[in-house]
């Protein structure tokens, strides 16, 4: 053996997994394995002051209130749907479409991973263990697989959840057992997450370049895309898809189609060595601060820092030009220009996002009309997602509020104005979900249907995100006052109220199809429907408007509250405060009076001249010595 430590090359980095001990410790000649054993102490010791600092109750009530959510929104919503369930035609036809549609989510996980990956994720490290395990002489693979395998862990778990959603909402509709429904549900969605993280591993542990994780993505998503709009079955996603319609359906041959994304997690594990250390100290402090603003509810500090975590940054050079309005145009509508000259800067990746958004919207809605309700939920979220990228003029102004605060307008009728801009950009994102909706429907139902629920799409997904960006972080307030389930079920509301006016704008949809189910004429049904995302658009605008007023009454209503309370308060301590006094003065006459006057004790010292009836001539020091005396034996 030497002198000195040895060391082994593993992956990228030096490990000192193996040394020998002889420069430390001469009496001893073994070898023994240090980094895996200081590593694994680290992290149980700051496991167990977690655990410390970990309050039970809270976790507990937080679970409590995400369970009590999660029943009312599947049990109860999808059971008051009442959706029929669909004919021998219609079942054939999701045989035989079914996967390949299936596919394309899959191949969207995948490509979210892809693109996930090369911009350092899917690990979200915290700074101590980038710090102290990443740069400590330990295998960097062997580091970095304990938050792999917990990541994995939660992504099961997210698959299971949803996956047992899908398959409950399609038990609805199609025949079949309730349970091999939800056991489908379940494989498919543990089949995306994995593919998601797994290739994110993989991207991040090659440390692939942007440009070939976006041709890799395009790839993915375009060849799952060609197998469905041709009906053909040549990508594995396709294949893997299969298993959604295993109740109506069973073919064992799709698990080979699972093979290639069950190994992704495996092979991005065995990657994990290749991770940059740059990059994952700053997805730390990014995802840390984004835990933080989710917790706080502030969808704007969050919209912010997901921009960051994707390096999404605004065009060098805009796409279009913005002119100038001649004269007093300028100084009439510097609302619009600005908006504009927003928009025109706008990356390629944003634009992507946003019409990703409408096709799935699109999709969703074509489900509705062809009589899933439930569809209608993803519907108005995804619309609610593109509107928070919509909104952003308003944001940016949000974002700065000393200038907001500095215009000659209320800060109200500026953010109103700021809603007409991105209203006009959400019409291609509706136009691009009609589109999507083509592939299911006839074309002239889809322009007589979809047409006008483009525009009240539009408005709902405006609306909810404008809602969202102006409520900001929760403050603390009134809610100090309530009990925690009250205080809990208000924020809870107050979460929910921006996506269900987003849901609103798309209610058209579901109010037509209802109309045709009873006999009725389609476009009654839109028009009708309409009157939802108007009312959604209403409250909105309210809210925009008198949210500063509305805070200040309510603010001087609680000071005069407190102040009416404080002075009630001093009053109360004023009277106790006499009255105790009254009695103190009461009980002290009632004592006197018992007592009565103190006898004076005849004097010893005498005078052969002075006789008993005259008075005493003891000195002033004697009497009050007595006195004091007298006093004693009394008490």
């Amino acid at each position: 053996m030497g002198g000195g430590p040895t060391q082994e090359r593993s992956g990228l980095t030096p490990s000192l997994s193996v040394v020998t001990t002889a420069a430390l410790d001469p009496l001893h000649d073994v070898e023994i394995t240090v980094g895996d054993q200081a590593l694994v102490a680290l992290r149980r010791l700051r496991r167990s002051k977690a655990l410390a600092n970990f309050d039970w109750v809270e976790a507990l009530y937080k679970t409590y209130l995400a369970g009590i959510a999660g029943i009312v929104v599947v049990l109860v919503l999808s059971a008051a749907a009442r959706d029929d369930r669909l004919g021998p035609a219609a079942v054939a036809e999701v045989r035989a479409d079914g996967p390949a549609w299936v596919g394309v989510v899959v191949a969207l996980a995948v490509a979210a991973g892809l693109r996930s990956g090369g911009r350092g994720g899917p690990l979200a490290l915290e700074a101590a263990e980038v710090r102290h395990a990443l740069l400590a002489p330990v295998d960097r693979g062997r580091a970095l697989r304990a938050p792999a395998v917990r990541l994995l862990r939660f992504s099961l778990f997210l698959g299971v959840v949803g996956g047992a959603i899908a398959g409950q909402v399609a038990f609805r509709r199609l025949p079949g057992d309730e349970m091999g429904w939800v056991a489908a549900g379940i494989g498919v969605g543990v089949l995306v997450v994995v593919s998601f993280a797994g290739a994110a591993m993989v991207a991040s542990g090659r440390r692939l370049s942007h440009l070939w994780v976006d041709l890799a993505a395009v790839a993915v998503l375009g060849w799952a895309l060609s197998d469905a709009l041709r009906g053909a079955t040549t990508s594995p996603m396709t294949v893997v898809g299969g298993i959604a319609v295993w109740p109506i359906d069973l073919d064992a041959l799709d698990l080979l189609g699972a093979v290639p994304f069950l190994a992704l997690p495996v092979l991005g594990v065995m990657g994990l060595a290749g991770v940059s250390i740059e990059a994952a100290e700053r997805r730390s402090g990014l995802v840390g601060q984004l835990r933080f603003a989710v917790t706080l509810q502030d969808v704007r500090t969050a919209v912010l820092l997901r921009r960051q975590l994707t390096q999404e940054g605004a065009r060098r050079r805009p796409w279009f030009r913005v002119g100038g309005l001649q004269g007093r145009g300028d100084a009439r509508f510097p609302t619009w220009r600005r908006d504009w000259q927003g928009f025109a800067r706008w990356p390629l990746s944003r634009l992507v996002r946003l019409g990703i958004l409408g096709a799935g919207a699109g999709l969703c809605l074509a489900g509705v009309w062809a009589g899933t309700s439930a569809l209608v939920v993803p519907a108005g979220l995804l619309m609610w997602l593109a509107g928070l990228d919509a909104i952003e003029p308003m944001a940016q102004e949000i974002d700065h509020p000393s200038l907001l605060e500095s215009y000659p307008e209320e800060p109200g009728i500026v953010r109103i104005r700021h809603l007409a801009v991105p209203l006009l950009a959400m019409m291609p994102v509706g136009l691009v979900g009609c589109a999507a909706a083509l592939v299911f429907g006839e074309p002239v139902l889809v322009l007589q249907i979809g047409l006008p629920t483009v525009a009240a799409a539009a408005l709902g997904g405006v609306c909810g995100a404008a809602v969202s960006v102006v409520r900001g972080a929760a403050k603390p307030g009134a809610l100090e006052q309530m009990s925690p389930e009250a205080a809990g079920s208000v924020k809870l509301v107050a979460a929910a109220i921006p996506p269900l006016l987003a849901t609103l704008g798309v209610a058209p949809v579901l109010v037509a199809r209802m109309i045709v189910d009873r006999d009725g004429p389609a476009t009654l049904g839109v028009l009708a429907g309409c009157a939802f995302p108007l009312a959604a658009g209403l409250m909105a605008v309210l809210y925009l408007r008198m949210r500063e007023p509305a805070r200040a009454w309510w603010t001087r209503q609680l000071e005069i509250s407190m102040s009416g309370s404080t002075l009630r308060e001093t009053a109360r301590k004023e009277a106790e405060a006499i009255v105790d006094a009254r009695v103190e003065a009461r009980a002290a006459t009632k004592g006197s009076r018992r007592r009565g006057p103190v006898p004076a004790e005849p004097s010893d010292t005498t005078d052969a001249d002075t006789t008993d009836s005259e008075p005493s001539d003891t000195t002033d020091a004697d009497t009050t010595a007595d006195t004091t005396a007298d006093t004693t034996g009394e008490r």
